[in-house]
């Protein structure tokens, strides 16, 4: 879904053309709400890039970090529902390329997502014991964890995967 202004300001032409130029028909009717749905979603995915871009990085999960910008913006109605046993997670790395996040941060918060479902632990658990270089343990990681201190974390963990894991992790980040 396009969220330039351009592409909202073409989106709104179009809407106010179908107004004039399509019979009073239930064809107009539909093709009105169509056109209406579409500007709200771009009028709300800019409201979560707005978001997005004052928030800046956090070291947290794709879906925990998606979930937080939306609340912030007021568009839940954006996110998509979780996926089950890693199933349906395209729908929520499209969400975030359709704010312009950030391609080494994505693949950051996706590594963070994998982890907590590989571990069933939330993000925290795993990546302190990396940290601690123990078990897991209740030390939380601080959500303003730069991006290169979250990788470092993230290898650390990721380097005790078995091979399997390694390519459920990569097929995952070609998402």
């Amino acid at each position: 879904m396009p969220t330039s202004k351009n592409s909202i300001e073409t989106l709104l032409r179009d809407a106010s053309a179908l107004r004039f130029t399509t019979p009073d028909t239930a064809e107009r009717a539909s093709a009105r709400t169509v056109a209406s749905h579409a500007v709200e979603r771009a009028v709300a995915l800019r409201k979560l890039e707005r978001a997005s871009q004052s928030t800046g990085f956090r070291s947290m999960p794709l879906p925990q970090h998606l979930t937080r910008l939306a609340r912030t913006a007021g568009v839940e109605k954006l996110l998509p529902p979780l996926p089950s046993n890693g199933h349906g997670i395209a729908p929520w790395i499209k969400l975030a390329h359709s704010i312009r996040s950030d391609i080494h941060h994505l693949q950051l918060w996706i590594r963070g997502w994998f982890l907590t479902l590989v571990t069933g632990d939330p993000v925290e658990g795993p990546l302190a014991a990396a940290r601690s270089g123990g078990a897991h343990g209740n030390v939380p990681i601080p959500e303003d964890l730069g991006p290169e201190a979250f990788a470092a974390r993230l290898a650390a963990v990721e380097s005790a995967y078995p091979p399997g894991r390694k390519k459920e992790l990569a097929a995952w980040l070609n998402s």
